[in-house]
């Protein structure tokens, strides 16, 4: 019963939602009302009622159903697991949990974990990306598949520099569908999804593609993204280079030496992995664990470390079997085991290769990388041939700066083989000669494929914090390179000589860190007397150097 507002002789009874006199007997009025049939049955009615949160009130149990659907759906899309993993979970989970809940109601097959992901997880994980896109460069990576289906996916990913992280790293941002595999056609899908998502292209500072035709020779897709942005640094993959090289030269060491590796790890393979013998199935696991692939990186040098553990086993194995000129295969391999020189081969492979495979596995791991020439070098070369001139001035032509025969490095191992075997002074030449040939293809290969001569590359010296060579003309390549940074430099060049020179007085031990995006992030967080950041505009430029791509290995990831 409450007093009523516009009439202070009356009360209003707020189970009745009704009005009565409460002036002429006071205390009785109210109670003759509080007695009255009609209240009695409203409140009676009030008691009996539910809450409206109870007629909704959420399922519990249905809520920890979708919690562990959610989490098992990040599960196999951190892992990158198939999807059909997901429709043979539920069924597992009840039989590992048959007292749960939970377990039996699980029901998050292909479709429905394809749905959570598009729909649910897709736009959280999304949304951040495109707006970095919106407001700070980055580089756009790009990879076709190898599907023969009528359409092949060509995933976009970038290389952003994570200032919570403090370091740059690679964020898968669209897949494009593409039927029309030509360089418009691939231009075009991506344009759409720049119109899609309002991606301004004056932030897209570099390029990373494949060396296909199609992106990089003389069907150059190129040309369609530089007239969107002039300024666009483009890149092909070094690692794809590096794998390349070790390609080519092993085809001149064959030349040389009449032993093809690839042929030898492809047929060690098939022997076992093919067979129709069971018991030649279950060796291969144990054989060749690794499998050999022509256009996989680092697999030769794996597979060629494997053979060499097993390799007594092996030539024990295939000097017992009976010779069958009905099975080539069989036949190859037995003559290379015979051969003692085929152990000699393995074994400079397994001295060399470990030189690129380290570089590209430095290249895959985003790691700002030192040139490898001059290791490469040295394996053959007099070191006054190329110390304290670019590599891509060192003559290869003259005999006199290479090493001789009894000098050239082909590995501790592979000398002491020799010399176990007891081969002629004509194997072993010939041996030298298959060497120095592969070594000489390989350099020679990197000399016109790498980018020894890039200009841009030659300032991004500037990023060297141990050794401080590079002149301030390098930051101002980079500002008139780049519209962004000049857009935000203007006016400011100035304060940012005064920056330079302080970040030159720096002691070496003032850093952290050995990488050098984590460098300049903790240059980059640091702080004047009065808040302000020490290096800020430094660090402008150096994002935008550090973003620039070096490799395609993230793309490449996602198939």
């Amino acid at each position: 019963i409450h007093p009523l507002k516009n009439d202070p002789d009356k009360a209003l009874c707020m189970v009745c939602n009704s009005t009565f006199g409460a002036t002429h007997q006071g205390k009785r009025n109210v109670e003759r009302h509080l007695s009255g049939s009609e209240h009695k049955r409203l409140t009676q009615m009030f008691k009996e009622r539910k809450p409206l949160t109870s007629v909704f009130a959420a399922d519990t149990l249905q809520n920890k159903v979708m919690n562990a659907e959610v989490l098992f759906t990040g599960f196999i899309l951190e892992h990158n697991l198939p999807f059909e993993a997901a429709a043979h979970a539920a069924p597992l989970f009840r039989e590992m949990f048959p007292d749960s809940a939970i377990a039996k109601k699980h029901g998050c097959a292909a479709t429905k974990t394809v749905a959570i992901i598009n729909y649910t997880m897709a736009p959280d994980m999304r949304n951040p990306v495109v707006s970095y896109m919106k407001e700070q460069p980055f580089s756009l990576t790009v990879d076709g598949s190898s599907d023969t289906g009528t359409e092949s996916m060509y995933p976009l990913v970038l290389r952003i520099f994570d200032i919570n992280r403090g370091e740059v790293c690679s964020k898968f941002w669209h897949m494009c569908l593409v039927s029309d595999s030509r360089a418009k056609g691939i231009f075009v899908q991506v344009s759409d999804a720049f119109k899609e998502y309002n991606i301004p292209w004056e932030n897209v500072i570099g390029l990373s593609l494949d060396n296909a035709s199609v992106n990089m020779r003389k069907h150059n897709g190129l040309t369609h993204f530089e007239k969107q942005n002039k300024s666009i640094y483009t890149a092909g993959c070094p690692c794809h280079i590096i794998h390349n090289t070790v390609s080519y030269a092993a085809k001149a060491f064959a030349e040389e030496t009449r032993f093809n590796v690839d042929d030898f790890l492809i047929a060690l393979f098939y022997y076992f992995d093919k067979s129709t013998k069971h018991h030649l199935k279950s060796t291969a696991a144990f054989v060749i664990k690794n499998t050999y692939d022509a256009t996989r990186w680092l697999s030769r040098e794996v597979c060629i470390d494997r053979a060499l553990k097993q390799y007594p086993s092996l030539k024990s194995y295939f000097a017992s079997q009976p010779e069958v000129k009905s099975y080539p295969r069989l036949c190859r391999l037995q003559q290379y085991f015979a051969d003692l020189k085929t152990e000699v081969y393995l074994l400079f492979y397994h001295s060399i290769l470990p030189l690129f495979s380290d570089v590209n596995k430095l290249l895959q791991l985003r790691r700002e990388l030192t040139c490898f020439m001059h290791k490469l070098l040295g394996r053959f070369m007099q070191v006054t041939a190329y110390k304290e001139k670019p590599v891509t001035e060192v003559n290869m032509q003259d005999p006199s700066n290479f090493l001789s025969d009894q000098k050239l490095m082909i590995g501790f191992s592979t000398r002491m083989t020799i010399q176990k075997h007891n081969l002629f002074p004509t194997e072993e030449a010939a041996i030298v000669k298959g060497c120095r040939s592969f070594l000489v293809t390989a350099c020679q290969y990197e000399f016109s494929h790498l980018p020894f001569t890039d200009v841009l590359l030659q300032h991004t010296e500037v990023l060297q914090f141990e050794n401080k060579v590079a002149d301030f003309d390098s930051l101002v390549y980079f500002v008139e390179r780049f519209p962004t940074l000049k857009a935000k430099l203007d006016g400011k060049m100035d304060q940012l000589y005064d920056q330079w020179t302080a970040y030159k007085l720096l002691p070496d031990s003032i850093v952290e860190n050995d990488r050098i995006d984590n460098i300049w992030s903790q240059l980059g967080s640091m702080k004047q007397q009065d808040g302000a950041r020490k290096f800020d505009l430094l660090f402008e430029i150096v994002k935008h150097i550090l973003v620039l791509p070096h490799s395609n290995a993230e793309e490449e990831r996602i198939f």
